[in-house]
């Protein structure tokens, strides 16, 4: 399934320090950067085409609108900071075109460092000192990691705006023409971005909007598959019936059918 873009996270930009035991999440992004610490036990972490199992001591780090994904085999427990795009922005500049090699880190000296920092960051009040700690543990961060050069990393700041954009009018008739000239981008650029920063065709990403609606609206119970179809945007049955067998293998009817099995 493709990532899923966390639109409540994103609306609400607000920092986050947060200790989590046996910690799991599906594959989202968000213009927000991770930053994550296991304290104890194991943990999967997928971030982009890259997976490793981090263990006590390791550090994973998902950068703006990097896809990432938690999984806990048996247990896990773990010191993450989920920082707003507004608490970093003089970083940004640092990081237009770049992207890192991996983004994941060994260092029991660094770990200890923002293990820290971290802990510091979350009974911290003040505005001010809150940036401050932010300012020193992404500083920390950069000079410790390897980068490479890559010329769509800028793109990432368009993002947010056309993201949030269709998840306010994805029942609507949309097309990317619309939506490029609503948003003040040309649709080429708007196609560019999607391909190349969401790794999905703008299509393709409306389609999962939809699908997602539709299946909520499934669950409920209340409507027949055919209106749960329209109501969530699908101009055709032909077309929802397609996209849910290429997202989920299997028919609506189907899908239902095993959900009820389960309960």
């Amino acid at each position: 399934m493709n990532a899923e873009f966390l639109l409540t996270r994103e609306k609400r930009r607000e920092l986050e320090v947060v200790e989590i035991a046996n910690q799991e999440y599906r594959l989202h992004f968000h213009s927000h950067i991770e930053i994550c610490l296991v304290t104890d036990g194991e943990m999967e972490v997928w971030i982009n085409d890259q997976r490793r199992v981090l263990r006590k001591g390791d550090i994973s780090v998902a950068w703006s609108y990097d896809a990432h994904a938690y999984y806990t085999p048996t247990y896990s427990y773990n010191i993450s900071a989920i920082i707003p795009p507004q608490m970093f922005e003089e970083f940004l500049p640092l990081l237009d075109n770049r992207h890192a090699s991996s983004p994941f880190l060994s260092d029991p000296v660094l770990f200890d460092r923002l293990y820290a920092l971290m802990k510091d960051l979350s009974v911290c009040e003040d505005e001010l000192t809150r940036k401050g700690y932010i300012y020193i543990i992404l500083g920390t961060l950069i000079k410790n990691m390897s980068f490479e050069e890559n010329p769509n990393q800028s793109d990432r700041r368009l993002s947010s705006k056309v993201l949030i954009y269709l998840n306010e009018h994805f029942r609507e008739k949309l097309n990317l023409i619309d939506v490029a000239h609503a948003l003040g981008y040309s649709p080429n650029h708007m196609s560019y971005m999607f391909k190349n920063t969401m790794r999905l065709s703008f299509n393709q990403y409306l389609a999962l909007l939809r699908l997602r609606e539709s299946v909520i609206l499934m669950q409920e119970g209340k409507k027949s598959i055919t209106d749960c179809a329209f109501e969530s945007g699908f101009q055709s049955l032909r077309s929802f019936y397609r996209a849910f067998q290429n997202e989920y293998g299997c028919t609506p009817r189907e899908f239902l059918n095993e959900i009820s099995i389960e309960l």
